[in-house]
């Protein structure tokens, strides 16, 4: 089997400003600052090699309770991932 490549394309949003890295494999692909307007994301190139292919998300801040009658500790929201891999590999 051979590696694919592939882009991702998603939305996201914060609780607060804060930096947010993405990875794949344990090793990063990007590194964003993130507010809490909704913004959209491409990562244009990520190699996907034969196998299981973790995606990492990870905050540079610790989750906080949303609101008074909002119980969970919230970080961040991700709307409508893509995975698009190109048919001509």
């Amino acid at each position: 089997a051979t590696p694919l490549r592939a882009a991702f394309r998603f939305s996201m949003r914060s609780i607060r400003p804060q930096d947010v890295e993405f990875g794949i494999r344990g090793e990063p692909i990007a590194h964003e600052p993130f507010g809490t307007d909704i913004r959209a994301l491409d990562i244009p190139e990520v190699l996907l090699e034969p196998g299981l292919n973790r995606i990492d998300i990870r905050s540079s801040l610790p989750p906080v309770a949303a609101n008074g009658e909002d119980p969970r500790l919230l970080s961040f929201a991700l709307y409508g991932l893509g995975v698009n891999v190109p048919a001509s590999q």
